[in-house]
């Protein structure tokens, strides 16, 4: 028998739920998972608390500074690159 995947996101979590349920409803094996593909506690969300999620940076940089930092490392990347790659060609 085969095994399917059926992914579906949405950032309304009502929706979410209401989703979950129908699928249970019609006998499918369902759970919500968060941005990084951990399985979330349902209880906790049907209750209106928090989600807890780990920061990949520590408590004491500022939070408004990871999305910039990540995407100038990427533009540092892609120029490292290019040199690379510019010194490979000239060889």
């Amino acid at each position: 028998m085969a095994t399917w995947t059926v992914k579906s996101q949405t950032d309304d979590l009502a929706r979410a739920l209401e989703i979950v349920g129908d699928q249970r409803a019609e006998g499918y094996t369902v759970w919500i998972e968060n941005e990084s593909g951990e399985v979330v506690d349902e209880g906790t969300l049907e209750t209106d608390k928090s989600v807890a999620t780990k920061r990949i940076f520590p408590e004491w940089f500022p939070e408004w500074l990871e999305g910039p930092l990540f995407i100038s490392a990427f533009i540092i990347l892609g120029l490292i690159v290019l040199y690379l790659l510019g010194l490979w060609v000239d060889r």
